[in-house]
């Protein structure tokens, strides 16, 4: 690994470093700004309504995602042609998903009774419409950022990327503050939001332009063909978080529904306390992920292997000190999270520490095929693995209480560390595998050519 990998690396794990403290900045400040300036009835509805069209953050399908490793395996290869198609026909298929979905959006807050469904008692019906309307198209205005991360990823300079993006979102947070402050509704505080998502991408594209004037919005390179082969990779990164769902709330609905909303209470909040860990993994995994699509786009499999090992090595190594800590000093931290509001459950807890240790380990060596869009068999693996888990919790929590849930919950990673190991193990085997295979063809013809001299 020479020292301009090593450089980006670093460059990459510190602006990902950035991504959980400006997400725990907006979280911790948020609440006491809108309760102290709206209320708590008022707060209450905006959330409420918020969470509405945040379910849409989802209509790519997917494609962002398998389009910013494509993109960078192509650079690699030195073929920016390619990669100008897969950036063109992904925009065109965002755009179009994105406008028909707004307009569908609209037809639906025009039409359906929602002022009805929704009991407020602060918002009337027109209010409630615009604040929909609007944090819909902030939604799907949000596709158009991530597409751009994918110019900078397949650039090598996804650490900019991650910085100017994480500026924004920062950025959009104190506007939003002010707004409230200064006397502004729900309805205003939409429109910030929307119109600051705007100016962010406005920045973005600038930015980008500025070390990829090659890289131009249009339908000129469109190809349906693109389309096709992306098609499955992006319903791999589809069905990723489709899993991740089923397994944070199909889970609490389980225990729930055996055990009783204070048992959720106890859950959930162990497991938000014990997933502090795996922000290491996170942060390390996509940092290494544009450097090992890059590698793959050179053919260099060598290098692959040292990313991916360092890769696990260090997620591991990161998540392991986290959740060390956490062991020793859990009770203490959730008696101060909570006021001693919520009970702690050592064999739980102890239970998810593992779980999320197990995690670490398939996570961070999934990079390989999920950086390389040969993750399909692994998301099926996923989603059924989440499901599996579900029906052993089923088993398990009537037995153990919650503790069985953090159980079902390990032996699903069990699984998936034992099947993802394997996948990139045989994966970056692929060189031997292709040696051997001209191997047998030169022996091949060799007997031929005995045969038929």
């Amino acid at each position: 690994m020479n020292q301009e990998v090593r450089a980006r690396l670093l460059k990459g794990v510190s602006a990902n470093t950035l991504l959980p403290i400006v997400t725990a900045v907006i979280q911790l400040c948020s609440v006491p700004v809108f309760l102290e300036y709206w209320g708590v009835t008022l707060y209450g509805e905006w959330l409420v309504l918020s969470a509405v069209p945040s379910y849409l953050t989802i209509c790519d399908l997917g494609f962002c995602r398998g389009s910013a490793n494509e993109m960078t395996i192509q650079v690699a290869a030195g073929d920016k042609a390619r990669a100008l198609e897969t950036f063109q026909s992904t925009w065109v298929m965002i755009s179009v998903v994105s406008c028909a979905l707004g307009v569908l959006s609209i037809l639906l807050v025009m039409i359906l009774p929602i002022a009805q469904w929704f009991h407020g008692d602060s918002l009337t019906a027109h209010d409630i419409a615009v604040v929909l309307i609007v944090l819909t198209l902030y939604v799907l205005l949000d596709q158009q950022a991530h597409l751009l991360l994918a110019g900078f990823r397949c650039e090598m300079r996804y650490a900019l990327g991650s910085v100017l993006f994480n500026a924004i979102r920062l950025a959009e947070f104190v506007t939003l503050c002010l707004a409230v402050i200064c006397g502004a509704g729900p309805v205003a505080v939409a429109w910030t939001l929307l119109l600051s998502r705007f100016a962010g991408i406005v920045l973005l594209r600038l930015a980008l332009k500025s070390y990829s004037a090659w890289l131009v919005y249009g339908w000129r390179h469109f190809r349906m063909r693109v389309l096709r082969e992306m098609m499955v990779p992006a319903l791999g990164f589809f069905c990723i978080p489709v899993g991740h769902a089923l397994s944070l709330q199909g889970m609490l609905m389980l225990i729930g529904a055996l055990c009783g909303p204070a048992a959720v209470v106890v859950f959930s909040t162990a497991r938000t306390l014990t997933r502090w860990g795996f922000q290491m993994t996170n942060m390390i995994s996509i940092s290494f992920s544009p450097e090992i699509s890059r590698a793959w786009g050179i053919r260099d499999l060598q290098l692959t292997r040292k990313l991916h090992n360092r890769c696990v090595f260090a997620a591991v190594g990161l998540t392991s000190l986290v959740l060390a800590g956490l062991a020793v000093f859990g009770e203490w931290a959730m008696a101060l999270w909570t006021h001693k509001h919520v009970e702690f459950d050592g064999p739980l807890f102890n239970a998810l520490l593992l779980s999320v240790l197990v995690s670490s380990l398939w996570y961070s060596s999934a990079v390989v095929p999920m950086a390389t869009n040969r993750h399909q068999k692994l998301a099926v693996f996923f989603l059924v693995t989440t499901l599996l888990s579900l029906a052993l919790a089923r088993f398990l929590v009537p037995a153990w209480n919650v503790s069985g849930a953090a159980y079902a919950l390990l032996a699903g990673d069990l699984a998936m560390a034992v099947y993802v190991l394997y996948t990139s193990a045989r994966q970056l085997n692929e060189e031997r595998w292709v040696k051997q295979q001209g191997l047998n063809a030169t022996a091949a013809r060799v007997a031929m050519n005995g045969l038929n001299p």
